[in-house]
Parts: structure tokens; C-alpha cells; sequence
């Protein structure tokens, strides 16, 4: 137990910041005394302490940034960015537009690196977004999708939802389209057929 020198209060060890300069290792101020000296320094001299921050920030620009990627991968930091971004929505959807308008150059380096990385996540995005402007519902492919793979809308009884992954080469082979009928069973024949194929082999599974 230990008396807090400002308000005179007992209070545990636990309540007071730990300060080496002490015998018992601990502050003579409690938290929450010394919280209220810093915010009243704070409000007192805002200008000044604002003024000699950025300074120390700005001859030490490459340490602060460091320091501040390390300090967001801890567990309470994240939690504290991303309860920030549901309290401040809007405010946090404008600043990252602004910082994307910013740095457009490195914002193509890192949705090239992004797309490089994620192929099948780029496939379906893309496959959503077609079936989207053509008004057809989501996409649900009966296979997963492999390197090299274009989906294919089978178009069977007007349901515009179910398809296939079937190889790019083989996909732009047969000249079809969704509404036509003969070209349509081509290409779903010659899917099938592959599809088959390839599920006796092994090399595909369904979903």
C-alpha cells in the first residue's frame, strides 16, 4: 500500500505507474493523479507541445513509421484500429480515399503484388461482377477453380447460375453465346466431356 502525495489517498501499488527512481519502485503520484497534472500541462502548453512533437517527428520520419507498423500488429492496437473504423466510418472511408489519390503509383504496385498473389480470389470477384451487369444471379461452380481456368456459364433450363471451371484454352475453342441454343450444347458437351474426364482421373473434385 502506498499514500498518494497529491490527493492523499491509500491505495495499492496497482494504482501507482512503476518508477524505478523509488525505493518501492513506484511513483509517488497515483494514475489517476498524474493523468490529470498531464492533461492540465497538456491544455496549458498545447502549442508548444504540438510544435516540438512535430519536430521530433519530422527529423525522425523512417523510426516513427517503424515503430508505428510494429506497434499496429499487436493484439490491442488492432482492436483499437478497427473499433476506431466502425465508430468513424465515413471519416476513415474519406481519409483512405484521399491517401489512395495520394499514392495512385503505389497503390497499382500493391493491387498488382495483391492480384499476383490471389489468383482464384481475382477470378471469382471478376466472375461476380460479369454475372452482376448481366443481371444473372451469383455464380456457384460444381468445381473448384485450377490455374489457367475460365468459368463457364452453363446456361441450362435459363438458369444463369451454375457453371464450371473448365481449362481458358478450351473455353475460348468453341465460339459461343448464352443465347444461343446450338453453340450453347457445343460447348457444354465438350465441358462435360472434360469434366468427365478429369473426374475419373482424379484431377478435380466437386464442391
Amino acid at each position: 500500500m502506498k499514500i498518494c502525495k497529491i490527493c492523499g489517498v491509500e491505495k495499492s501499488l496497482n494504482y501507482f505507474h512503476k518508477n524505478k527512481t523509488y525505493k518501492d519502485g513506484h511513483d509517488s503520484r497515483c494514475k489517476g493523479c498524474s493523468s490529470k497534472i498531464k492533461k492540465e500541462y497538456y491544455i496549458d502548453n498545447k502549442e508548444y507541445i504540438n510544435t516540438r512533437n512535430k519536430k521530433y517527428y519530422d527529423e525522425n520520419l523512417e523510426e516513427m513509421r517503424k515503430r508505428a507498423r510494429e506497434n499496429s500488429k499487436t493484439p490491442y492496437r488492432k482492436k483499437q484500429l478497427i473499433d476506431y473504423a466502425r465508430s468513424h466510418k465515413e471519416e476513415a472511408k474519406e481519409r483512405a480515399k484521399q491517401w489512395r489519390i495520394k499514392n495512385s503509383e503505389r497503390v497499382k504496385i500493391i493491387n498488382k503484388k495483391w492480384r499476383k498473389n490471389n489468383p482464384d480470389i481475382v477470378k471469382e470477384n471478376t466472375r461476380n461482377q460479369r454475372a452482376i451487369r448481366k443481371k444473372w444471379d451469383v455464380p456457384k461452380p460444381i468445381n473448384d477453380w485450377f490455374t489457367d481456368s475460365n468459368f463457364h456459364h452453363l446456361h441450362i433450363n435459363n438458369n444463369n447460375s451454375i457453371g464450371i471451371y473448365i481449362p481458358a484454352d478450351l473455353h475460348n475453342s468453341i465460339r459461343h453465346r448464352h443465347n444461343g441454343s446450338n453453340t450453347m450444347y457445343k460447348i457444354n458437351k465438350a465441358a462435360f466431356e472434360w469434366y468427365w474426364k478429369e473426374l475419373i482421373i482424379g484431377d478435380v473434385k466437386w464442391l
